[in-house]
Order: C-alpha cells, then sequence, then structure tokens
C-alpha cells in the first residue's frame, strides 16, 4: 500500500484563487491554454516544477482551445499501485467536478492527469477525451466553506449527490426544451423523495410548490392565470410529448403560455438559480 498524490487538469473551470477544499483536496488556477494543446500544456507544467519530462509528439494534432485551466490536487491517496489511484479517488472527484459545475453553473472538463507516487517520486499522466465545451454566467463570492460542506453532504447522502449530477446534465444541455425537461424532472424526482418522506402531497406539481415552501423560496411570480409553476410545469409536459410548444399542436400548452412566452426563458433562467439555491441548502429537508 502506497500514499499518492493525483492533479486533475480542468479546462472551462474560473476559478481563479487558491481554494482549499480540505486538508487534502485544493483548486489551483494554472493560467491558460492559449496557443497550447493540452498536453503541451501538461507538458510545460511539469518543466516549470521539475517534474520529469513527458513525451506529447503522440498528441501534436490534438485540438487546440483558449481557456482558463485549474488544477484539482488531490493528496494522501492510499492505493496499490499507480494504475489503482485513479479508481480509488473516483467518485471523490465526480463528486467535486458536479459541484464545480453546480457552483459556478459552468461544466468543468477534464483534460489530463498526473499521478505521483509519494513514496518513491515515479509519476505517470494521461490525456482525458472529452468534447464538452460551454461557458455561462458565474456567481462570485467565495465557495470555500460550501464547497467542504457540500461535498460532506453528498458523499453521506446518494439522493443529494443524484440530484447533483442532474442538474449537471441540465447545464451542459443546449437545447432549450431539453434542458426545461431535465431541470423540470430534477424538481419531480426531489418531490417524490419527499413525499415518501411524508414531507409533500403525491401530486407532483403541489409536491414541487411545498418544496419552496420547505426551504422559503419564492415561486415564480403570476402573469395572466397562471404563476411559474404552473407553467414551468406544463411546458416541461409539452417538451417531454411533443418536443416543445409548437403553435398548431393538440394541446393546450398555448394557452397556459401565451402570458409568459416573451419571457419564456427568463423563467427556464429562474427555475435553473431555484435548483441552484435547493441544492445548496438540501438538508433543510434531507433524512
Amino acid at each position: 500500500m502506497g500514499i499518492y498524490r493525483v492533479l486533475y487538469f480542468l479546462r472551462d473551470c474560473p476559478v481563479q484563487w487558491h481554494l482549499k477544499i480540505s486538508d487534502d483536496i485544493a483548486l489551483i488556477p494554472l493560467g491558460e491554454l492559449g496557443r497550447l494543446h493540452e498536453a503541451e500544456f501538461i507538458s510545460e507544467f511539469c518543466n516549470k516544477n521539475n517534474f520529469p519530462d513527458i513525451d506529447v509528439m503522440a498528441f501534436k494534432d490534438h485540438p487546440m482551445c483558449r481557456t482558463p485551466v485549474v488544477g484539482l490536487l488531490i493528496d494522501n491517496i492510499k492505493a496499490q499501485s499507480l494504475e489503482e489511484v485513479e479508481n480509488v479517488i473516483e467518485t471523490k472527484k465526480q463528486n467535486i467536478i458536479a459541484i464545480i459545475s453546480y457552483y459556478w453553473k459552468q461544466v468543468a472538463i477534464p483534460f489530463g492527469v498526473l499521478v505521483f507516487n509519494m513514496n518513491d517520486g515515479r509519476m505517470a499522466w494521461r490525456l482525458i477525451e472529452n468534447n464538452l465545451r460551454r461557458i455561462i454566467n458565474i456567481p462570485f463570492d467565495n465557495p470555500s466553506v460550501m464547497f467542504k460542506v457540500i461535498l460532506d453532504n453528498m458523499t453521506d447522502n446518494h439522493a443529494l449527490r443524484h440530484w447533483f449530477f442532474m442538474f449537471f446534465e441540465g447545464i451542459r444541455e443546449q437545447n432549450f426544451d431539453y434542458k426545461w425537461f431535465k431541470y423540470m424532472s430534477l424538481l419531480e424526482v426531489i418531490s417524490k423523495y419527499l413525499h415518501r418522506r411524508g414531507l409533500a402531497p403525491k401530486d407532483t406539481k403541489q409536491g414541487i410548490r411545498k418544496l419552496y415552501s420547505l426551504i422559503n423560496l419564492a415561486t415564480p411570480q403570476k402573469r395572466g392565470a397562471y404563476d411559474g409553476i404552473d407553467v414551468a410545469y406544463k411546458h416541461r409536459h409539452c417538451s417531454a410529448h411533443f418536443g416543445g410548444c409548437i403553435p398548431g399542436q393538440n394541446h393546450d400548452c398555448e394557452s397556459w403560455c401565451q402570458d409568459w412566452l416573451p419571457d419564456i426563458e427568463s423563467l427556464l433562467e429562474h427555475i435553473e438559480s431555484d435548483i441552484w439555491f435547493i441544492l445548496r441548502h438540501a438538508k433543510a429537508f434531507l433524512k
């Protein structure tokens, strides 16, 4: 059994300061890729820090992108071998990346990893293939305490971890109606969780309203005959069964949504922000 250290290179990650999550986990800004491809960036990082040289020639045709790069450092990992280390910490790595994506509403993408054997000084490395590239708005308050609390909660509660990954899938979805469906599906899942624990009615839409009230979150305001929850739920139905709100379809979506149609995208942003708040304060109703 040896002790190892792992450094994942994350692109599209907007962390701008050294963020210590726990004694063994930290996020470290490393600069920008600029005109380097990922393998060259890792090679230059190794050279600057007197780590073993790596051969990047096999990756000379790897696509380039200009994006901030942050290191996810995980220390004091106990494993039998270099090859086993990533399997040991896979869940922890996924949890942290999900929280990053949740907090900054931006999909952080690992593109490479260094694994260090702290006993004999050996190092292994590899590139990680991904094709997700999407950047959206980010809040800027300090997340260090929240990271630790949420990571601990995710470790102890599989339901919360599942909700974070559902939100992660919604964030990276670029189709408007699919994103809507994914976000409303997440609210439905949480509503059913509350019902099973006697905290919300069986009716899913009323369960969503109860979810809002449990954490003192105001529902989207009323416009015309229906409020935002009515419209969001109905639009979810149309997205799931009709592929969205399509004029001329034999359903009543247009009559529900007509007062919201000029700002229907802003309603989706409202729902996204609400889910962000709900996940942050989920311990109010988790058991």
